[in-house]
C-alpha cells in the first residue's frame, strides 16, 4: 500500500537498478498547490534523482573497492540511488534522510528489491552528533549546497574520518561547491571532476 501523497513510477536509473520514484507531475502539482497556501513553500528535493547521485552511482560501479564487502552509510540520501548501487557489493547498507516520506519510500524500495542487508532510517545530518559505528564508507551526494551548514558538515565528516571511515562526496559544480572545496581541502586525499548528463560533478575523497 502506498501511503505517500505521490503516485510512484518504476525507473531504471542505471542498468539493473530499478527504483520506485515519485511521479514528477504529481510533485509539480503538489508544489504549485502549496504556492497559494504558503508564503515560502518548500520544494521536496528528495523526490528527484540529481546528477550528483547519478555520478556517484556510476563511480561506485566502476570503483567498487570503496564498497565491496564494506559497511556503507549514506546521509541525506533522498531517493538513495548511490546506496542501492552500493547494495550490489556491500556487506550492509544504511540509507538515511531527514524527510519521513523519503524514508518511507526508501523502505518500500528495499522491500521491492528484497535487500535483506539494507535498512532505512530517519536522520538529519545537521543534528547527527553521534555517528553510526562500524561504518567503512560514508556516501554524501549533493549535501554541500548551503554555506551556513558547512561547519557542521565538516565536523560530521571529520568525526567519521577519526573512526577510520572513507568518505566519498559528490556535488554539482557551483559557487558554493567551490567554497566547500576550499574548506575541506586540508583533509582531502584527492578530488576530481566527472560529467554526467552535461552536468559537471565534483568529487571529494576524505
Amino acid at each position: 500500500m502506498n501511503t505517500l501523497k505521490y503516485n510512484l513510477n518504476l525507473y531504471e536509473s542505471l542498468p539493473g537498478i530499478k527504483l520506485l520514484i515519485p511521479d514528477p507531475a504529481d510533485v509539480k502539482f503538489d508544489y504549485e498547490e502549496n504556492l497559494t497556501a504558503f508564503a515560502k513553500p518548500f520544494f521536496p528535493f528528495w523526490t528527484r534523482i540529481w546528477p550528483a547521485a547519478l555520478a556517484m552511482s556510476a563511480y561506485l560501479m566502476e570503483e567498487s573497492n570503496w564498497i565491496a564487502d564494506k559497511h556503507v552509510l549514506e546521509l541525506g540520501a533522498g531517493i538513495g540511488l548511490p546506496s542501492f548501487t552500493a547494495a550490489r557489493f556491500a556487506k550492509s547498507v544504511i540509507i538515511s534522510d531527514a524527510d519521513g516520506d523519503a524514508v518511507e519510500l526508501l523502505k518500500k524500495n528495499i522491500l521491492t528489491m528484497n535487500l535483506s542487508h539494507a535498512s532505512a532510517v530517519q536522520s538529519n545530518w545537521n543534528n547527527h552528533l553521534v555517528p553510526f559505528t562500524g561504518i567503512n564508507t560514508l556516501l554524501l551526494s549533493d549535501v554541500c549546497y548551503d554555506p551556513e551548514q558547512y561547519d557542521q558538515l565538516v565536523r560530521l565528516i571529520l568525526t567519521y574520518k577519526d573512526q577510520g571511515t572513507d568518505i566519498l562526496i559528490s556535488a554539482p559544480q557551483r559557487l558554493s561547491t567551490a567554497s566547500f572545496h576550499a574548506l575541506i581541502r586540508p583533509w582531502l586525499t584527492h578530488s576530481f571532476l566527472r560529467t554526467i548528463n552535461d552536468v559537471e560533478v565534483a568529487f571529494f575523497i576524505v
